[in-house]
């Protein structure tokens, strides 16, 4: 299926959120969107069929990384460069 460019926007927060994730993942941003987005609708979640708790609970636990990331997103970001240049340095 022919694949279709759309525009989203996101909060800084968000947008360093999936960086960070894409990274970690080994993937692109986009393709974290697109998987997000088929959970997403295979879910749903768009329906209004349940409590809020029955339409996320299969998402509750489903990620790995830190659980504060939303709040502390510059920490982890600072750390990684912080280590990626420990690693250059030491070679």
């Amino acid at each position: 299926m022919p694949s279709m460019v759309k525009s989203v926007r996101l909060d800084a927060e968000l947008a360093r959120a999936l960086k960070w994730l894409a990274r970690q993942a080994g993937t692109t941003e986009s393709e974290i969107i697109q998987k997000a987005l088929r959970q997403y609708c295979a879910a749903g979640l768009g329906n209004g069929r349940g409590t809020l708790y029955e339409r996320v609970r299969h998402l509750l636990g489903g990620f790995e990384g830190p659980g504060d990331l939303g709040r502390n997103a510059r920490k982890y970001v600072l750390e990684a460069v912080d280590a990626k240049a420990r690693r250059r340095r030491s070679r």
